[in-house]
């Protein structure tokens, strides 16, 4: 497909500058930013650890974990991959930084190393496939999907939960953007990141883009909190430094009271298979 279409509805996409772009009908970004392994950001870690805890309990409601095979994409230092061992999950994870996936092998983990799916073993199948945080720097997220229903068996699950285009933080800083002030937005895409974004979904184009490529159906969807104020002023200091930091670290803290009211930055999506 020409760089300039819509992997999701193949409408040509409208440039919003010279390193990323929108779909003007499915409201899909792309961006030319590249795709790559990534060690993480500092300051996430409760955050990351207290939104398992709500996904997997999600995902437990639908049927009992225990005994399940997961695999989990990009797995890092294994922290999902503990929270679901903890319910009895028989867990697997696969992720390029041979740094991370040794911290987590250091741990009792079964974590393969390199990219998804090159390097999943042949015929290998799971109940559950995970993305936390990773679908959205799939340089080809429709190869991705294929490749998803191919390793998820009949009846099993996967679960998408990565940032929305629709949330606020993503909204306020765009519309910083056009104000002449582009530094929280870049931030968002983790644009000068070693993993930045390649897109950025939302939940309707997401469902749109799973359902057309796989047999996967929708479940439900929900979302997750984006900020948890324990980390915060790591997570600023990743990007702002000195006083720039401290203002941004206090903005976000004071932000972080009314965001329960706002649209989620984090959206979650559960889908089905059905096929033989």
């Amino acid at each position: 497909m020409p760089e300039n279409q819509c992997v999701n509805c193949g409408t040509i996409t409208t440039a919003l500058n010279n390193w990323h772009a929108i779909c003007p009908n499915c409201r899909l970004y792309a961006s030319s930013l590249g795709a790559d392994g990534g060690t993480g950001i500092d300051g996430l870690e409760d955050l990351r650890k207290s939104n398992f805890d709500i996904l997997l309990s999600q995902l437990e409601a639908t049927r009992p974990l225990a005994g399940l095979t997961l695999l989990e994409v990009g797995c890092s230092k294994g922290l999902f991959l503990e929270a679901a061992l903890s319910r009895g999950m028989k867990t697997t994870g696969i992720e390029p930084e041979i740094a991370m996936a040794d911290q987590a092998r250091a741990k009792g983990l079964e974590v393969f190393d390199g990219f998804f799916p090159d390097a999943m073993p042949a015929g290998a199948t799971y109940d559950i496939i995970v993305f936390n945080d990773v679908f959205e720097h799939l340089p080809d997220p429709t190869a991705a999907l294929v490749a998803c229903q191919n390793h998820v068996r009949r009846n099993g699950s996967l679960l998408i939960n990565l940032p929305s285009s629709d949330g606020a933080f993503f909204r306020i800083s765009k519309l910083f953007s056009r104000l002449g002030w582009s530094g929280p937005y870049e931030r968002l895409w983790q644009k000068g990141f070693p993993s930045p974004h390649t897109f950025y979904f939302n939940p309707k184009n997401l469902r749109e883009l799973v359902e057309k490529s796989t047999g996967l159906r929708l479940e439900y969807q929900h979302s997750l909190p984006s900020v948890h104020r324990k980390g915060t002023r790591e997570r600023v200091r990743s990007t702002y430094k000195g006083l720039s930091g401290e203002i941004v670290t206090l903005g976000v803290v004071c932000l972080s009271f009314v965001l329960p009211l706002l649209p989620s930055d984090i959206s979650v999506t559960h889908f089905r298979s059905h096929d033989t």
